[in-house]
């Protein structure tokens, strides 16, 4: 189990916003399955329950290293009749001290038959557009300062809930400490900022996190 608090700002969020976030993992007949379901509050926030994640993967060896490979579904509704939906791809590797992950999403929004008729949308409308695929990366680094904690910093265009389409990166900073071998609690900070790869740069938004996992 993952739980963790978020506080943040971006240009979208109308001011600071909080998010609570739960995840429940298990293993299911050698595969690793999860669920995870995010809430939000901040002014620019019509519903509090702003989206469900779902996860699965299994590891594979080759050449005496493992590999993971998964399938990703993630559901976020954006305001009354219209949610996004993305479907992703995604393969991890782990070094003693780097990170890779690397995948393929498409993202899909949809508008429900509900808002069609609300609104009188004329008959033969497209109610859903699908965009093009999208490269997902994430290049960590990891450092180790003793059996208990460790620091890991990263680049990468996708967090638990989000998928970046844009050319800017988020740069994270992880902190971990395991306060039992069953019990781990984290810290992370999170900077996003729009134009470092374009040529308008402009602040975007950033994040503190803090969260619990529990491994039963």
């Amino acid at each position: 189990m993952d739980v963790f608090t978020e506080l943040g700002s971006n240009q979208v969020s109308q001011g600071m916003y909080g998010n609570i976030s739960t995840k429940v993992s298990a293993d299911i007949f050698n595969l690793n399955a999860s669920a995870a379901t995010l809430f939000s509050f901040s002014k620019a926030q019509e519903n509090c329950f702003t989206a469900l994640a779902l996860n699965l993967s299994d590891n594979v060896e080759w050449r005496n290293r493992k590999f993971n490979f998964g399938v990703l579904y993630a559901w976020k509704p954006l305001f009354y009749g219209l949610y996004e939906q993305n479907f992703a791809l995604l393969s991890k590797f782990r070094l003693q001290d780097f990170g890779f992950k690397l995948g393929y999403n498409i993202r899909n929004f949809r508008f429900s038959k509900l808002a069609f008729a609300d609104y009188q949308v004329a008959e033969g409308v497209n109610a859903s557009i699908w965009e093009v695929p999208n490269l997902m990366y994430a290049f960590s680094y990891f450092k180790s300062w003793n059996a208990k904690s460790g620091v890991e910093c990263r680049i990468t265009n996708f967090d638990n809930y989000v998928i970046q389409q844009e050319t800017n990166p988020m740069f994270v900073v992880n902190y971990a400490y395991n306060t039992t071998s069953t019990m781990q609690i984290y810290q992370e900070i999170g900077y996003l900022q729009a134009g470092l790869f374009n040529i308008r740069v402009n602040y975007f938004g950033a994040y503190y996190k803090v969260g619990w996992v529990w491994k039963i």
